[in-house]
């Protein structure tokens, strides 16, 4: 990255084999000033807490497209994140079900975002910068970041910001993050299921889900 770029991200020289993934899809239905995208971003956490950017895309497809191409992605998921709005609701019921008759049980989490998407984005410069995020590198995200603010599109760098949040939870589950601003702090949404947002059952969900982590992590050791 240039001197003055906004962004700085680092590039991993490997990627880890035993790690736990999270995700997250931003369907950015025209709501983006700059214009819309459908933006995917897979991210994996390792034994220490380490972030790294597994695969991401960012390209105009349809919902049922889009539906196709996140069943099809070759990873267990502990958890995947979806903006739970509007219309993106009624994709998350679709993706839930979809995903269930194919047995290929993705925990999906709805996210009620509360700040503009140029905030999110910005938020993510201390952790990009600090490396608490390392990237392939040669894609659209890491093209996108080099040229921050000056981009046509904004969905896949709002859709990094979703995946990290999924991310940071994960680490915190598994005892490898601290509980402290970023994985819980000011910047954090509230997160809940589609159906009714029972705070107590989405915190019965979580933790479950990192039960299943730590156990794979568990096996990935032994």
């Amino acid at each position: 990255a240039s001197e003055y770029a906004y962004f700085k991200p680092h590039k991993y020289e490997y990627l880890p084999l035993d790690l736990v993934y999270c995700g997250a899809v931003d369907l950015s239905l025209g709501e983006a000033i700059k214009g819309s995208k459908v933006g995917v971003v897979v991210l994996g956490v390792d034994e220490k807490g380490q972030v790294h950017e597994v695969e991401s895309f960012e390209e105009q497809i349809v919902p049922d497209e889009t539906i196709r191409r996140i069943l099809n992605l070759p990873y267990e998921f502990d958890r995947f994140g979806i903006e739970a709005v509007q219309f993106q609701r009624y994709f998350l019921k679709v993706i839930e079900e979809k995903s269930k008759a194919l047995g290929k049980y993705i925990p999906f989490i709805g996210i009620e975002q509360k700040r503009r998407k140029e905030e999110r984005i910005e938020g993510m410069e201390p952790i990009v910068n600090t490396g608490q995020i390392l990237f392939r590198g040669g894609n659209e995200l890491w093209a996108e970041m080099q040229d921050y603010p000056n981009v046509e599109y904004l969905d896949v760098l709002d859709t990094l910001e979703m995946a990290w949040r999924m991310a940071k939870q994960v680490g915190v589950e598994l005892g490898v993050v601290g509980d402290r601003e970023g994985a819980r702090g000011p910047a954090e949404v509230e997160v809940a299921r589609d159906e009714g947002g029972d705070a107590g059952g989405v915190g019965r969900d979580v933790a479950a889900q990192g039960q299943r982590a730590g156990a794979r992590l568990d096996r990935a050791a032994g």
